[in-house]
Parts: structure tokens; sequence; C-alpha cells
């Protein structure tokens, strides 16, 4: 789906009772488009926390003397900046760069061979997450890397809006959730009592298409268990 795409299910849709939609068209005010865009990603930063909808990996190569790994650009080969630490230590490439799109770490593997455990407080090898995007890694081998799966967020849609074919990433299951939670926080920013009843109707839309999608596994989501990234830049 693009964002034209997202326009006109709105203007034919949930908005098409509303002034933002009063051409009738299929359009959109074009003063109101960098509004229904801020409340897009709002509603994707949540579809995306709520469901495992992208799942990335990043290379990780530890450093003695080191117990925490934050997951940021600025710690990485290509975004390195040497007024925060003496060494980049996410390892990747400019034709792909780590982003700043961790939303919760899944997994970490290790070139030892196999998996480490996650937030075990009863496993001294486990590797445990005090922030959402930091790693806490106080047991280390001699040269060991980890190579980290994450849930990650959506690309983030840009204004102004110049670009209505920006591609928005969303399975076809949830497109109803994105378009309610959109109308619920334009008719929630009205602030009059009509217009308040109005966009709880669409919240409500919103929770029961959310339920009913993690209820009958439309999505057919999993966790990958095997890790290729040690294929990847001499890593084995």
């Amino acid at each position: 789906m693009q964002l034209n795409d997202l326009f006109n299910m709105l203007a034919y849709g949930e908005l098409s009772n509303h002034h933002i939609a009063s051409a009738g068209d299929g359009t959109l005010l074009e003063a109101k488009q960098p509004q229904i865009v801020h409340f897009a990603n709002e509603a994707l930063t949540r579809l995306y926390t709520k469901f495992v909808l992208k799942e990335k990996s990043c290379i990780v190569e530890l450093q003695e003397g080191n117990t925490l790994y934050r997951l940021s650009p600025e710690y990485s080969t290509t975004g390195f900046d040497n007024l925060l630490v003496d060494a980049p230590y996410i390892r990747d490439t400019v034709n792909d760069p780590f982003l700043d799109d961790v939303l919760k770490v899944l997994a970490v593997y290790t070139n030892y061979g196999g998996q480490r455990p996650l937030n075990d407080t009863n496993n001294c090898w486990s590797v445990n997450t005090p922030t959402f995007k930091t790693l806490q890694v106080n047991m280390v081998r001699s040269n060991e890397v980890l190579a980290v799966t994450y849930q990650a967020k959506h690309v983030m849609l840009t204004v102004p809006v110049e670009n209505v074919d920006q591609e928005i990433e969303l399975p076809t299951s949830l497109h109803g959730a994105l378009t309610s939670f959109i109308a619920y926080k334009v008719y929630f920013n009205m602030n009059t009592p009509e217009s308040q009843a109005i966009s709880q109707g669409h919240l409500a839309m919103f929770n029961s298409i959310c339920t009913d999608t993690t209820e009958a596994d439309a999505l057919n989501l999993s966790i990958s268990g095997v890790n290729t990234r040690f294929n990847l830049g001499g890593w084995k």
C-alpha cells in the first residue's frame, strides 16, 4: 500500500463525513495531509510494537572491559561517533547500514555456536536488556561476536507530503486497524462531545481488529530460529 492509497481509503471510508475529505473525490485536504501522516506514523508504531511485522538482525563485536552495548547508529561502523565510544562495535556496511529501528531484542546468537540465553537471571551467560535497545553482556569469551535478532520499526513516512508514492509496509489484514486509529486521532483532537464519541468508536474498531488478528493468527508470525548473519563479513 502506498501513501496515496491510504489517503483514498480514509477519504472514502472513516473520514468520508469529515471536512478533511469534503471534496468527495477520494482526496484529503492538502493542508491536513501532514497531520494525517503524523497520525499514520503513530498508528504504525503501535502496530509494529504489538505485532512482530519486521524482524532484522545486527552484528555486535564484544569489546574487552565493556559490558553495555547500546544499539544505536552512533556505535556502528558507518555512523561511528568518536565522542561517545573509542571504537564502533556494531558492524554494518554503507549498503546495509544499521538504522535506529530497534523495538525489542528477540534473540542473541554467538559465533561460538548456538544461542545465548536472554534475560535469564539464573544463567551467568545470559544477555540482558536493561533498556529496550541496550545489551548487558557480563560474560565474554575471546573474540566473541553476537548476532542480535530484533523486532524492528516501520519506515517512517515523511512530511511535507510531496511523495504520495511512499510505501507503507503493512499486511492487508491490518489496513483497517491503521485507518481506524488515524480516524480515532482525527476525531479525538476535535475535542467536542460528538467527536469524542465518534473517536471512541474508531478506537474500539482498532482494538477489535488487533484482537481478531491475534486470535486468528492471521499474520502467521514466527521468530527466525536460524541465524545467517555470521556468514556475512567473514564471521562463521
